[in-house]
């Protein structure tokens, strides 16, 4: 109890303590959240079954604000976590994508998403942590391009390039990691950078979704609530992007249905979620069903197979980790990824869906130390940027998806939320 008690005390105080403030370039604005000392990091991993994981730092964490430069030329405000272990230069940068959610609010930049502990580990180890909230959920106020590679890429190519204009961050190759989504989203990151020239130094994806028209058959054949959530929330931003009627994948019940809960401001994924019929194919419109099954042309399963990433030649190694008893994402996506791109899988043993990320952790970190030989970053005292710095462009390479609806609306001025 007086562990405990001692344990509560420690996370009281680091919870009182501010990240010092750093000068920010033109176009970015970084609000200090907090610290979070040393044990309040082991106590969280301990929490996660997150186990031999080094924590060498305590973290200074903040919200950042960039901008994404879309395909059709426009800027759309964005926000993301930037997470610096405090006392130390840090020589490598770690963007972490983060998995599936509907709720705006449970992100990286307010240190309240799914899988937090592993996404600080990076950071607690001595690695700069970038993690976005994503376009449609944080501060972005578009719809959330679930599953639709580009805007994806692009507003974890653009944090990128936002985060190394900050001092105190590396500008060297960055390593890639994610969950879920944050699985796919980093290979169309990955992707992007190369097709631009900028070097990769891996990718580590956590039982992602990667062949997309694929795993429209497994949400056929499941009797899982959580393929009926998945499909709707593709169905959702698909239809919107390609500027598409809804009901030409859902019936029209289902579709009136999931544009309801899905345009909600106040939406949360287990609110959606506990919406939904519980077997995704009873959402589906008649016509889709048919084409899904006898594999002939549909607009849809057209655009989840151009936002696949299993059919490029990557530069950067990859290591695609799953758990073998996954029953949302299954093991094959994993496997067959790897296989197609010509890429390592690792078999994390017989665990579900969340359960894998706690587990893959520890072994990406390692991996991770070896490509960086294994050295810890520079001491150095708490981060001290100069007072101005250099602007830089922020160009991002033209891979505009076919045919994506357009908006006129202008990107707002970056600000704090009130």
């Amino acid at each position: 109890m007086r562990a405990w008690f001692g344990v509560l005390i420690a996370c009281l105080l680091a919870a009182c303590s501010s990240p010092p403030e750093l000068a920010t370039p033109e176009g970015v604005e970084l609000t200090p959240l907090r610290t979070i000392s040393r044990l309040e990091q082991r106590l969280r991993l301990w929490r996660a079954g997150i186990n031999d994981t080094p924590v060498r730092y305590d973290i200074d964490c903040y919200r950042m604000y960039y901008r994404v430069r879309l395909a059709d030329g426009r800027d759309e405000l964005a926000s993301s976590l930037l997470a610096l272990p405090r006392g130390a230069r840090p020589q490598t940068l770690v963007s972490w994508q983060h998995g599936t959610t509907a709720t705006r609010t449970n992100v990286p930049s307010t240190l309240k998403v799914s899988g937090r502990a592993a996404m600080l580990a990076f950071a607690g180890a001595g690695y700069a942590l970038i993690a976005p909230d994503y376009l449609g959920l944080g501060v972005s106020e578009t719809r959330h391009p679930y599953l639709i590679a580009d805007p994806q890429a692009r507003a974890v190519v653009s944090m990128i390039e936002a985060a190394r204009r900050i001092e105190s961050v590396p500008n060297g190759p960055v390593f890639l990691t994610g969950h879920s989504e944050g699985g796919h989203a980093s290979l169309a990151a990955m992707r992007m950078l190369e097709a631009s020239g900028e070097e990769v130094l891996a990718a580590a994806p956590v039982a992602g979704a990667y062949d997309l028209r694929g795993l429209t058959r497994v949400a056929l054949a499941s009797d899982l609530p959580i393929h009926s959530f998945y499909l709707a929330y593709t169905s959702w931003a698909y239809a919107d992007h390609y500027n598409q009627p809804l009901d030409s994948i859902l019936t029209r019940d289902a579709a009136r249905r999931v544009l309801i809960e899905f345009d909600a401001r106040d939406a949360t994924t287990n609110g959606i979620g506990q919406s939904l019929t519980p077997h995704a194919r009873d959402m589906l419109a008649p016509t889709f069903t048919e084409a899904a099954q006898d594999n002939t042309p549909n607009w849809f399963l057209d655009a989840l197979a151009e936002n696949s990433v299993t059919a490029w030649a990557p530069r950067a190694p990859i290591r695609f980790y799953y758990g073998s008893a996954d029953t949302e994402v299954p093991p094959e996506e994993s496997r067959n990824a790897a296989t197609a791109l010509q890429q390592e899988s690792i078999d994390l043993g017989p665990l579900e869906h969340d359960p894998a990320l706690a587990a893959a952790t520890p072994r990406v970190i390692a991996w991770l130390d070896e490509l960086t030989s294994g050295a810890p970053p520079r001491a150095s005292s708490p981060h001290t940027p100069p007072a101005c710095l250099p602007p830089a462009a922020c160009a991002i390479p033209a891979h505009a998806p076919p045919s994506p609806k357009n908006s006129e609306r202008a990107a707002p001025a970056i600000a704090r939320p009130a």
